[in-house]
């Protein structure tokens, strides 16, 4: 019987999630952007900006530059609204595999962390060299 495999994990505290995620979409929107990680439920987490909203032309442009699946685009866009301030846990994901150059396998969320699950360690990038995601 084969052993179970070892995979690589990353720990990224939602500081430094949520900063690298307003330094990616201020560019992209070409505006000031800062946004606070919220773990929503143990299987659920997203970003809620501070500073500002989101018109469904911001949406459709992150969307448009990750390539975002239909999936992600219909939980993304609100369905009673014109703007928003949270950014949902699908775009927030791949922006944020854009950030650190790399996919993950699955992910665990816990209060204090976000845990990424079989990364691939020769992708993987800290953005401008932060290494306050700790790999375990």
């Amino acid at each position: 019987m084969n052993s179970p495999p070892l995979l690589p994990t990353l720990k990224l505290d939602w500081q430094p999630v949520a900063d690298w995620l307003s330094t990616l979409v201020s560019s992209l929107l070409e505006r000031q952007i800062v946004f606070q990680a919220t773990v929503d439920d143990y299987d659920y987490w997203s970003v809620r900006c501070l500073n500002d909203r989101f018109s469904l032309a911001d949406l459709c442009l992150l969307l448009a530059h990750v390539k975002a699946s239909k999936e992600v685009c219909v939980s993304t866009i609100p369905s009673e609204d014109l703007s928003t301030v949270c950014i949902d846990m699908g775009l927030a994901n791949l922006l944020l595999s854009e950030i650190l150059c790399t996919d993950w396998e699955a992910q665990l969320i816990q209060p204090e962390a976000l845990y990424l699950i079989g990364v691939d360690p020769n992708k993987l990038i800290y953005p401008e060299g932060d290494q306050n995601g700790k790999q375990d």
